[in-house]
């Protein structure tokens, strides 16, 4: 008996197909890839006929995020050097109290690592570190 075949209940009856994966009934069995593609955030959009992007301005994807990332933590950077905590400021005629600074700031500081975490995620192809700079980068703008 084949080890890896397993018995389903309904039918007992177990197919391999071509490429070596488990069928049951004529049909074949759910797999993680499978669940993966019915988790696909782009589905929707496909759904109503806009496809996600493929390239950055002509290059990849990869790029984009690292080019992105790059004028992100530019900014952040400035944005942490013009912060006061001890007195308010004026900026395009807005005065910002010293409370608001320091929130601004706690939040630019935490997007820091964030922001390096995604461009290293998109060097070495790991979404996993590029999705909470997604997050981030809405919640910032």
């Amino acid at each position: 008996m084949d080890t890896r075949a397993a018995r389903i209940p309904t039918t007992g009856r177990v197919v391999y197909d071509k490429k070596g994966s488990l069928q049951a009934a004529g049909r074949r069995r759910v797999g993680f890839a499978d669940q993966m593609r019915q988790m696909d955030p782009t589905a929707k959009l496909k759904d109503l006929g806009v496809a996600p992007s493929s390239d950055f301005m002509g290059s990849s994807l990869s790029t984009g995020v690292i080019v992105i990332g790059v004028v992100n933590f530019v900014v952040v950077l400035a944005v942490l050097s013009m912060l006061s905590s001890t007195q308010s400021q004026t900026f395009l005629g807005v005065s910002i109290n010293r409370e608001t600074q320091i929130a601004w700031g706690m939040w630019s500081l935490v997007g820091l690592p964030v922001i390096v975490a995604a461009m290293a995620g998109a060097l070495y192809r790991i979404a996993d570190f590029i999705y909470p700079y997604y997050g981030d980068f809405l919640l910032s703008t």
